[in-house]
């Protein structure tokens, strides 16, 4: 049987070469690119899943409150918080604190890197975590306080090939070196890690000192992970532990815990500040959506097809009824087609998806790999979607084609019935409206992000060069004085405006105080800013009142600029009365010298925040700032080279420029602007087919009426309006079900943004161009031609 299954299914493609042919690249494209944008998700959702203890494994966030307003949320905790509670909830197993160190420099003999991802770490990490040692004891190996650990490229490119352990290697701190022995090599961290870092330092010099292993204050700089015993109460914990933070912090502070499971770590912490996590749910979410619905399209495409196509195999059922075939028979037959088709499909756009994924990963700065199809939690559910999509979108073609009465169908009398007229109609409806959200989806965003790249940050940041800061690697007497030097030298050049060591634009403010006005008893959670004497003429930034931090007046070292947001939290009347007003800090006093105009240190998701701007002792910046005043960039950059090597011989000279470094913060968006882009036009394309198909079916079933019409002195453009009409309806059917739907979804996407755009006119006018004119261009040529042919030819048609 299944032998003269294949023969009718080779038969059938033989005689509909062309329209099986266009079924096959629907199904093998839609396919492809909903497989190509399915290992992006599953990339995404495969963060942590390498872990042996991943599902026992949290990490703590707090939620800290004061005068009963949420002021902070962190992964950051109290350093003795993970003993106390090991000590006090028996359904922790273990627990491990971690530092992100940062950059450093690290040297070995001769041979100096500079490291970007280093942690402090307990052993405990490597009991918890699966990050294998390829050498060295897991169990002790960073049980020293001079005990570090390599990754294995970063110790290729400091030793070479020589045997890394026991060597010491020297950490060239911010004020003074540190001696370490290597006591391990790990393997290179997965991709899909949260935690991604080349080396391990001991943290227990750090946890063991007087003033740090007893400080409870809230805002730590720990990240606590703990690992609890199968089938804990998390609640449970999370309720002692804030009934435990009651007789811990301020008497003004309520502290909330919550334990946030390994693997949603990744997805779910973009309301934690301070966060090295990248991820985002809700792109998953849409992205999710998007190729679900690719999948759709292509699979009603298959449907349109298949029964616009039943008039010509009505009489092949017909016979096949005569001679005893039964309906479950036929219905097995045609399943099995679906199946079969299905299948190759799949085939090809696996094949199709592979040669497409080196250019995909380029285009979308994205590392995806096939691989990760071998993972049973992700190619099980592919091929359960796949399998089960087949199976489902072939019933109604096999429940159809097995319907037909016999005679009817040896007779040639048989006429396509209303109920699938009306699915047809109901399945391009779909396709449409589909690609319409689509392409509203992608205008918004690429709205979104036009509009963030122009928008006046009130700052400056173009002809801006960072250059990598020695003196926030290393803090002493020697090199803060050449930092100087280099900076006052580079000035002298009519290229350079000025040079500043400040928080760069693009990064968030790191540094925070609980600060009060004199008098008051009110305390707010305030972040500042570092500056230096040049940043407002480096950055442009604009004083509304007061002066600037001057070298004139040696009180500016406890002296600090305030934000005009920062005016409003602080309840001052203007900006001119808040000059020479007092602010008191952690044990600190600050005197108001000057206002400066709001300006955007971060992306525009982000609202404007109140900010005090201070000095420093020391340059605590990974770059400097150098506003160039030049068109020859080439010559400026080789001369800051020139006088970098000359006051910081031994240092790396790494540069790159603030636009594109402010840039970065789009990067998610420009990623979902150009899929949303790709995968719409994409889905277009689809749909088009299903229009052409349907276009196809629609006047080889009106034919004889066509010809009937051009005898009796009927014009081609009502001809083409008569055939055209339907289609027309059909589109606008589409566009009233997709607009108010895409206009949701696009209004909640915008609802992320602090500054968003408006949605206006466009948002209607460029999807129902766009799908109208490929409807158009789609449908026109066939209607067209059968307009203009000969009634004599169109009256013989059968």
């Amino acid at each position: 049987m299944v032998k003269n299954y294949l023969a009718i299914i080779y038969r059938n493609i033989k005689e509909n070469k062309f329209l099986n042919l266009i079924n096959i690249l629907s199904l093998v494209i839609g396919m492809a690119a909903c497989l190509l944008i399915l290992l992006y998700v599953a990339r995404e959702n495969s963060y942590d899943d390498f872990h042996e203890n991943a599902k026992d494994i949290y990490r703590l966030n707090l939620d800290i409150y004061r005068e009963g307003k949420l002021a902070q949320r962190t992964a950051q905790v109290p350093c003795p918080l993970g003993p106390t509670m090991k000590n006090m909830f028996p359904e922790i197993k273990e627990f491990t604190r971690l530092i992100d160190w940062g950059n450093c420099i690290i040297r070995y003999k001769d041979n100096s890197l500079r490291a970007v991802d280093a942690f402090l770490a307990e052993t405990s990490l490597l009991t918890m975590f699966s990050f294998p040692l390829v050498k060295g004891d897991p169990t002790t190996a960073l049980d020293n306080k001079n005990d570090a650990l390599l990754s294995e490229s970063f110790a290729r490119k400091l030793f070479g090939n020589e045997d890394p352990m026991g060597k010491v290697i020297i950490y060239q701190g911010r004020d003074r070196d540190i001696h370490y022995v290597i006591k391990g090599i790990f393997k290179d961290l997965p991709k899909n890690s949260h935690l991604q870092f080349d080396l391990l330092f001991s943290i227990k010099e750090v946890v063991d000192r007087p003033g740090m292993r007893d400080n409870w204050k809230t805002h730590g700089v720990f990240n606590l992970y703990l690992w609890l015993n199968p089938h804990t109460n998390v609640k449970n914990i999370t309720a002692k532990l804030d009934e435990l933070a009651k007789n811990l912090v301020e008497k003004d502070m309520e502290v909330h815990s919550a334990l946030q499971p390994l693997r949603d770590i990744h997805l779910y912490s973009g309301h934690i500040q301070w966060d090295y996590t990248q991820g985002n749910y809700k792109i998953i979410y849409f992205f999710s959506i998007l190729a679900l619905f690719i999948l759709i399209i292509a699979w009603t495409n298959y449907i349109i097809i298949t029964t616009a196509r039943s008039m010509n195999r009505a009489q092949e059922v017909g016979m096949r009824k005569v001679i005893g075939a039964t309906r479950k028979q036929l219905i097995g037959q045609f399943l099995f087609e679906s199946l079969l088709l299905n299948i190759f499909c799949a085939i090809l756009a696996l094949i199709l998806a592979r040669i497409l994924l080196p250019g995909f990963n380029r285009f979308f700065g994205l590392n995806l790999s096939m691989s990760i199809l071998t993972d049973t939690n992700v190619g099980l559910p592919l091929l359960a979607l796949f399998l089960g999509g087949s199976i489902l979108f072939g019933v109604y073609p096999a429940l159809a084609l097995s319907s037909y009465k016999p005679v009817s169908m040896i007779a040639g009398k048989l006429k396509s019935s209303a109920g699938g007229k009306l699915l047809r109609k109901v399945l391009l409806v779909f396709q449409i409206a589909a690609a319409v959200c689509l392409i509203a989806g992608a205008v918004s965003v690429y709205k979104q992000i036009d509009y963030m790249n122009k928008k006046d940050l009130g700052i400056n940041i173009d002809q801006v060069l960072l250059v990598l800061n020695p003196t926030y690697l290393i803090v002493e007497p020697d090199i803060l004085q050449s930092g100087e030097r280099f900076a006052r030298e580079l000035q002298e050049y009519p290229e350079i405006v000025s040079v500043t060591s400040s928080n760069v634009p693009g990064d968030p403010y790191f540094t925070s105080e609980d600060v009060r006005r004199e008098n008051s008893d009110a305390k707010y959670l305030v972040k500042f800013g570092i500056i230096d004497y040049n940043f407002l003429d480096t950055y442009g930034a604009k004083l509304v009142a007061g002066r600037n931090l001057s070298r004139e007046f040696p009180t500016d070292k406890d002296a600090v600029l305030l934000n005009k947001e920062a005016i409003r939290l602080f309840g001052f009347e203007s900006p001119e009365k808040a000059l020479h007003q007092v602010l008191i800090g952690d044990n600190k006093r600050y005197k108001i010298i000057g206002v400066l105009e709001n300006y955007h240190q971060t992306s525009l998701k982000d609202a404007i925040e109140p900010i005090c701007f201070k000095m420093h002792h020391y340059s605590p910046h990974t770059y400097l700032s150098v506003k160039l005043n030049t068109k020859n960039l080439t010559r400026a950059i080789d001369l800051i080279k020139t006088k970098y090597k000359k006051h910081f011989p031994g240092f790396p000279f790494e540069y790159l420029f603030l636009d594109e470094y402010f840039g970065r913060q789009y990067k998610v968006e420009r990623n979902i602007g150009k899929m949303a882009g790709t995968f719409s036009l994409l889905a277009i394309f689809i749909a088009c087919i299903g229009m052409w198909a349907l276009a196809v079916f629609t006047v080889a079933t009106r034919t004889k009426e066509i010809g009937i019409r051009k005898v009796v002195g009927a014009t081609v453009s009502r001809i083409l309006i008569l055939l055209s009409k339907d289609f027309i309806k059909l589109i606008a059917a589409a566009h009233i079900i997709a607009l108010p739907l895409a206009y949701f979804g696009v209004k909640k996407f915008l609802e992320n943004y602090a500054y968003r755009i408006e949605i206006g006119w466009w948002f209607f006018l460029i999807p129902i161009g766009i799908v109208m004119l490929s409807a158009f261009l789609t449908v026109s040529y066939h209607v067209f031609k059968i307009a203009t042919t000969n009634p004599v030819d169109s009256l013989r048609y059968e």
